[in-house]
């Protein structure tokens, strides 16, 4: 983790290694609180959808439908994470 450029992934133990590393993060967080999770500063990031249902810390979706998961688009993840990289440089 420390030789990578960035970790991109879910927030998950491997973005906690790679945080150890000193190696810039990029979070996909669904039921968590982001910010309970995600270092401050420039080098972490994330994309959430910050639903009215978020956080939940369920297993399963109380709603049934999982719009935690759902509605955060590739799209907009995309668009985060290119901002976030544009600040790294």
């Amino acid at each position: 983790m420390r030789l990578a450029g960035v970790f991109f992934g879910s927030d998950s133990g491997p973005k906690h290694i790679a945080i150890s590393q000193g190696t810039p993060t990029f979070s996909l967080f669904f039921t968590e609180l982001p910010e309970a999770w995600t270092p401050p500063g420039e080098k972490h990031a994330y994309a959430w959808k910050g639903l009215p249902c978020q956080p939940c810390w369920k297993k399963k979706c109380p709603l049934g439908t999982f719009d935690c998961i759902h509605k955060l688009g590739a799209e907009e993840v995309f668009v985060k994470f290119e901002e976030f990289l544009s600040k790294l440089k």
